[in-house]
């Protein structure tokens, strides 16, 4: 598995792992052309190079903004979950925002979603606080989380 930036040949297949993932943000293809134009902006990919040509496993969005970075989306492709892809674009991509001078990462979650929720206690992050009927469809409460970043991630 490699993990490298996103380029406009990408757009398609992470519009059809999002469509496969019903607990993933619903981005269309401008939201992710403008955060990947933006210079706050980044879009990691998990390309799986076991396939020719190699196929995006999942994909994260991040926003940064001087010292604080923002996990906006993650979503990894239903035949590659549980195989540590999810955890490699979140190391990634604190690498990279470590670089640009974050110190943090802050995210929202689904209160419900349990599998997300143990997900990223394992990756250290904590909960910071609650967006009231911040989802809909239905209408659900946000954790707010947060990861310190260190030089390791």
């Amino acid at each position: 598995m490699k993990i490298r930036e996103f380029n406009s040949t990408d757009l398609a297949a992470l519009l059809v792992i999002q469509d496969q993932n019903p607990t993933a943000g619903r981005w269309t293809k401008d939201d992710y052309t403008r955060l990947a134009g933006d210079a706050q902006g980044l879009i990691l990919v998990a390309e799986n190079e076991a396939t020719a040509p190699p196929s995006v496993a999942g994909f994260a969005a991040y926003r940064s903004v001087e010292e604080e970075g923002e996990l906006l989306n993650l979503v990894v492709a239903v035949e590659h979950q549980r195989q540590g892809v999810a955890s490699a674009l979140v190391r990634e991509g604190a690498q990279r925002l470590i670089k640009r001078g974050a110190r943090r990462i802050f995210l929202e979650v689904r209160e419900s979603n349990q599998p997300a929720l143990e997900f990223y206690s394992r990756a250290a992050f904590v909960q910071q606080g609650r967006r009231p009927d911040y989802y809909q469809d239905p209408c659900e409460d946000a954790l707010i989380l947060v990861k310190e970043l260190t030089a390791r991630g």
